[in-house]
């Protein structure tokens, strides 16, 4: 696969998104505690896309309508299936599990596209692996109850999305433009979903948001600014200037911040391991950083 560099500010955005995607598995087990996953799913991108509405001006005839398609399906599968599994497993562990489409992405790549990541990737993609098994229990991190099952199927369906936007990079004509249309093909996906819900139910759905405390409207409200609009907005953008696996490689900071953040929100507990683990992933993403940006030199 041919070098590339990769510039600071590129580099700056991508550690900004995988933050706030951290941030989005504190912010969505605060949800789960007052509401069902699929109205949280939909209610994060609906108004994410309501959001894009209001900052640009967007067209049916454009382009980037056209191609938003796929990959905001296979994002609103991606979403249901890690806010479901999250029902039943840990803010930390779901980040562990949903990362490995940092495996995932190089291997749809290799098998499909006959794009063959060179042998320093590998290294630096194991390295940040081991790290992230450390983030969690050795007996919890393959443990698949029904919530880590679902969590794994993500992780597949998040693989499928970022290669996917990746082939089509080049034919986007903004970023801005683009994550809006995803936007609203994601939250048309899941809106099936909360009508089954709601035909199940017996209450009202506006009685039901009006009972709603400020953590659920806070959470809600940072998971569509940041974790959805702002968020995506910047893989979309950050994968117009590098390959789509080592945008996957830099998204395993992901599964840190999230435990970070839960240690501090929901009372997670830290080890020596899993700061180790937490160093490793660093260290394999600043080593191969370093790598790519040398080899362009010479």
């Amino acid at each position: 696969m041919n070098s590339y560099r990769i510039s600071p500010l590129t580099f700056i955005e991508l550690i900004i998104a995988t933050f706030f995607w951290g941030w989005g598995f504190i912010a969505i087990k605060w949800s789960l505690l007052e509401t069902h996953f699929s109205l949280i799913v939909f209610i994060r991108f609906f108004f994410a896309f309501i959001v894009g509405l209001l900052f640009t001006k967007v067209s049916f005839k454009s382009n980037d309508f056209k191609i938003s398609l796929g990959p905001g399906f296979f994002l609103g599968l991606t979403l249901i299936l890690q806010t479901a599994g999250m029902n039943s497993t840990s803010a930390t562990q779901s980040a562990f599990i949903t990362t490995l489409y940092a495996l995932f992405v190089p291997l749809i790549m290799w098998v499909y596209l006959k794009q063959k990541p060179h042998f320093y990737f590998w290294i630096a993609l194991l390295v940040a692996l081991l790290g992230s098994a450390l983030l969690v229990d050795w007996e919890q991190a393959f443990s698949f109850r029904s919530g880590e099952f679902l969590t794994l199927l993500n992780a597949i369906t998040a693989a499928i999305q970022i290669v996917w936007v990746g082939q089509i990079a080049k034919n986007i004509k903004s970023s801005f433009q683009f994550n809006t249309w995803c936007c609203l093909w994601t939250s048309l996906t899941v809106f099936p979903l909360c009508l089954l819900w709601l035909s199940k139910e017996s209450f009202s759905i506006f009685d039901h948001i009006a009972g709603w405390s400020s953590l659920t409207w806070v959470s809600l409200l940072t998971l569509t600014l940041f974790s959805t609009f702002l968020a995506f907005t910047l893989q979309i953008r950050g994968q117009k200037k590098i390959p789509s696996h080592y945008v996957s490689l830099i998204f395993l900071l992901e599964s840190p911040f999230t435990f970070l953040l839960a240690q501090k929100f929901l009372n997670e507990s830290v080890t020596d391991l899993q700061l180790i683990g937490m160093y490793l992933i660093l260290g394999a993403l600043s080593s191969i950083t370093l790598y790519e940006n040398y080899v362009n030199k010479k």
